[in-house]
């Protein structure tokens, strides 16, 4: 992944969120289970496929529930996100993980980029 920064684009109709566009690292390896185990560490999470053609569908999953979750039982996902280090940009919908850290560099340059528009249904 080249970029320094990851991004999440939120959108919402009448205050609902209805659209999420995200761009951030993640990590996939082989379990000893036989699933594939999918690090998506600037959300704190960790979900699980069944083979390399699921990986995709695993992660937008997860991304999915957190989201919901964030708006139905959180403070909403922005500040959900901010508590986890997200960064919203001034008079903007875009939350930004900045990395002035050297680790959160490398995360950024190890991690295979993720870049979906999810739908979602609150």
């Amino acid at each position: 992944m080249q970029h320094k920064e990851a991004n999440i684009e939120i959108q919402r109709n009448n205050g609902k969120l209805s659209c999420v566009t995200v761009f951030i690292p993640v990590w996939h390896k082989q379990e000893d289970s036989g699933a594939i185990g999918i690090g998506i560490p600037l959300f704190g999470l960790k979900t699980f496929a069944n083979d390399e053609n699921d990986i995709d569908a695993a992660i937008e999953e997860c991304l999915k529930c957190f989201c919901i979750l964030s708006e139905k039982f959180g403070q909403g996902l922005e500040k959900e996100l901010e508590v986890l280090g997200w960064q919203r940009e001034t008079q903007s919908t875009d939350l930004n993980f900045s990395v002035e850290n050297p680790v959160f560099e490398q995360m950024m340059e190890t991690g295979e980029p993720f870049v979906h528009q999810l739908e979602i249904a609150c």
